[in-house]
């Protein structure tokens, strides 16, 4: 009796420390991956299943997809957990501040019911001057989360950032072939031409210009402008029409639209106005774009807003563009 429980206590202590030794091969980080802004470790169990450029990785983990994105969001690092993915049936959320992490960031857990069974959505985020790292893993079986959760929180703990882009030192104006802006420290662009590259191939630039660094979730998205400029023989008020005439059928949702000329940027602009009201709510928002040709270029700038006050702001960014001459 007495040699089958020291038999039956030596399979349990193999079966512990298989099991510990397991979890520390799943969540050992040994291999280095570089993303847009970081580089991290990844255990060696992990199984890269696909990768979209340096700014988004799938692996599989005991079964479970473990994404790990590498994010640009225009706002303080303690404000970025008012970004969270959010899915109306999840239960138990919580939501904590990292601590003893290279870099401010977020932890949060949810349960959420997937065909009758409860799954886990964990979800870390962590970052620096507006560039965040995510690793997260949705519907998660609960048995695995456990583990899981231990590996995601040490590859979120290895973050490294690599990046040039700092905003103490980012630049006041930012100069193109086409025109400059200049941003001050307030603002900054983003580049966004290769968004756009497939819906117009004639398109030559197209630039966002945001606050540098919001402070509120709402400063994050407006105001903004943004330029786009392409090799085109349309008229600009051949371009101001057909939007004005497009929202002139809906006017129920564009309660004020204004279509004349004005002269800005050092040209005489074709100018399209409206105002958007949202059905369900008190949300407005105004947006103001003009149409200009340069040479054989045809320029579209556009301000969106929804206050008084990002109205300056936005007006502030306009004043802040000046258009190339073209030879």
């Amino acid at each position: 009796m007495k040699k089958g429980i020291i038999i039956t206590g030596a399979v349990i202590a193999l079966a512990g420390a298989a099991f510990l030794g397991y979890g520390w091969y799943l969540s050992e980080p040994s291999v280095t991956i570089s993303t847009d802004n970081y580089s991290i470790k990844v255990p060696k169990s992990f199984k890269l299943e696909e990768q979209e450029g340096e700014s988004k990785f799938t692996f599989k983990c005991l079964g479970e997809d473990i994404i790990i994105s590498d994010e640009h969001m225009n706002c303080k690092p303690e404000l970025i957990s008012e970004f969270f993915p959010y899915y109306a049936d999840e239960k138990n959320r919580q939501l904590e501040k990292l601590e003893g992490y290279p870099y401010t960031g977020y932890f949060s857990s949810s349960e959420v019911n997937s065909l009758g069974k409860t799954k886990n959505n964990l979800y870390y985020i962590l970052g620096t001057d507006t560039h965040f790292l995510s690793v997260d893993c949705y519907y998660c079986n609960s048995l695995k989360s456990k583990l899981i959760k231990k590996a995601m929180s040490k590859i979120a703990k290895s973050a490294e950032y690599t990046s040039d882009f700092r905003i103490a030192t980012k630049p006041d104006v930012y100069d193109y072939e086409w025109f400059s802006v200049d941003t001050g420290s307030k603002y900054y662009l983003i580049d966004q031409t290769e968004e756009l590259k497939p819906f117009n191939e004639n398109g030559l630039i197209w630039v966002k210009e945001f606050y540098t660094e919001a402070d509120s979730v709402d400063k994050a998205a407006f105001p903004r402008v943004s330029i786009h400029v392409e090799k085109s023989n349309d008229s600009p008020a051949g371009c101001a029409d057909e939007i004005y005439n497009k929202k002139l059928e809906k006017k129920e949702k564009y309660p004020v639209l204004t279509r004349d000329k004005k002269n800005r940027f050092g040209f005489e602009c074709e100018r399209f106005y409206f105002e958007y009201a949202s059905e369900s709510s008190d949300f407005k928002t105004f947006s103001d774009t003009y149409f200009f040709r340069n040479g054989d270029l045809l320029y579209t700038i556009n301000a969106l807003y929804d206050t008084a006050e990002k109205k300056a702001d936005a007006e502030e960014m306009l004043d802040g563009i000046t258009i190339k001459d073209i030879k």
